[in-house]
């Protein structure tokens, strides 16, 4: 069973290599035909300057090194200092994200306040 599978991979490989023949001679036929097209030689495709890169490798570390600007409400990342305090279980908020269903049902979110924490 092995010879058979072997001699049947031989054949597929033969089938594969004449398909990748007939390929390359295509592109090589159109390559050439846009080469006379055009007047240019291999000498003209291989001179070509390489085009710069826009954004290289310097460039991006420089980048990385600048300090990024806060466009957050908050001056720093991290846990803020409780602003609001619920009087029945002692619950704090700092006032940053969601707000807790305790303070979304208030009315007035002044009664909540810990002294000294400003509005």
């Amino acid at each position: 069973m092995s010879n058979k599978l072997e001699s049947q991979l031989a054949k597929l490989t033969e089938q594969i290599e004449a398909e990748h023949a007939k390929f390359k001679g295509a592109v090589t036929d159109a390559i050439v035909s846009v080469l006379t097209q055009y007047g240019l030689t291999i000498d003209d495709l291989l001179s070509q300057p390489k085009p710069k890169r826009k954004y290289t490798k310097r460039a991006a570390t420089e980048a990385a090194a600048k300090p990024k600007k806060r466009t957050r409400e908050a001056p720093f990342k991290g846990p803020q200092p409780p602003k609001y305090r619920e009087p029945k279980s002692g619950v704090t908020w700092s006032g940053f994200g969601r707000a807790p269903a305790w303070i979304t049902e208030a009315k007035d979110r002044e009664k909540f306040l810990i002294n000294g924490a400003a509005s």
